[in-house]
């Protein structure tokens, strides 16, 4: 028989986990990968689908949606496994009026369904 796992051990001291503190803690480093690397990438195509994963609080979406000339209709699927970053990424999503769907998931229990895919 199997025994139901045990919640982790959390120190009262501990900063609880947050989409703020993620941010905090990685600072700018995304956006500086980014803006080395894609200047070195083709173009993004028209109407294309692009799987950000481990999208942290939207770092590397927002530094697509700032790419110069960006094609209409690009959609980019933001996924993240744990929640409180999702949101933070949701809520830039939100204030900036991306076109980008959010969602919590382990990649590898999503990369065979992706919407973009089928």
């Amino acid at each position: 028989m199997v025994e139901p796992a045990q919640p982790s051990f959390t120190p009262k001291q501990c900063i609880p986990k947050s989409a703020s503190l993620f941010q905090e803690i990685i600072g700018n480093t995304s956006e500086q990968v980014c803006q080395k690397l894609f200047p070195l990438l083709s173009s993004i195509l028209l109407n294309a689908k692009i799987h950000d994963n481990g999208c942290g609080t939207g770092e590397v979406t927002g530094e697509i949606m700032k790419t110069p000339n960006l094609p209409p209709n690009v959609h980019i699927f933001a996924t993240d496994r744990n929640a409180y970053i999702v949101e933070g990424c949701q809520k830039k999503v939100d204030a900036s009026n991306w076109p980008v769907t959010t969602k919590v998931v382990k990649a590898q229990d999503w990369i065979l369904t992706m919407p973009f895919l089928i």
